[in-house]
């Protein structure tokens, strides 16, 4: 008796429903469109000043339906969580990349803007490794972009924070002018204390054998 075996091997495929298929397409839809509606929402709350809520939203886990990464690729490290610092002086906020954004106001703001900025720039020049590394800088602004360096030293000792101002000094040519203990910080990443807020520091001359770096190339802005 003649048996087909190309039927035995290959069984026929069930025919597709297409009353599921279209349910799954319709809920895909669905669910894209409730992520845009979401990603507007937003949008739109950022550009209305009640970014500090939905960043924080975001950042603990969706809230939106926006994961983090998304966050980050759509607005980039503008997007900052609350004020790690809101004063008379001075306006700190810490984005999604750990990056310090540092906004100058108050009296002789231009001043104190300059002098930080300038600052930082002679140590980084100077090989100094335990302060902020200058990345950005708006001077129409009064406003510029820094590397973080840690958490506050709550914790240390006056005459080690003392020590500490004095080893910069005497290593790298800088005095401070205001050096109290809330300017050091400890960083994890670093595994040492940092000195931070270079608004009324004095630059000296370069103490002797001092090894100057060679300048870093200027940092390209991130693409979008």
């Amino acid at each position: 008796m003649f048996h087909d075996r190309s039927v035995a091997q290959f069984p026929r495929r069930r025919k597709a429903n297409p009353k599921r298929q279209k349910t799954n397409r319709q809920q895909t839809e669905d669910k894209r469109e409730k992520r845009r509606a979401r990603i507007a929402l937003l949008v739109f709350c950022l550009q209305s000043g009640s970014e500090a809520i939905f960043c924080r939203a975001v950042s603990l886990g969706g809230f939106f339906g926006v994961t983090s990464s998304l966050a980050r690729g759509l607005f980039g490290p503008v997007m900052a969580l609350e004020p790690l610092k809101d004063g008379i002086r001075s306006l700190v906020r810490i984005d999604f990349y750990g990056n310090v954004h540092k906004r100058l106001r108050g009296t002789a703001a231009a001043e104190r803007y300059a002098t930080e900025v300038a600052v930082l720039k002679v140590l980084e020049e100077r090989g100094c490794p335990y302060v902020p590394r200058l990345l950005e800088e708006h001077p129409e602004e009064l406003y510029f972009v820094s590397t973080n360096c840690g958490q506050p030293a709550s914790q240390i000792s006056t005459e080690k924070a003392e020590r500490i101002f004095a080893k910069l000094e005497r290593e790298y040519g800088v005095r401070h002018l205001d050096a109290e203990a809330r300017n050091i910080t400890y960083s994890d990443k670093l595994g040492c204390f940092c000195v931070i807020d270079f608004e009324l520091a004095e630059i000296l001359p370069p103490p002797s054998g001092l090894m100057l770096a060679k300048p870093a190339a200027p940092a390209e802005p991130p693409t979008s």
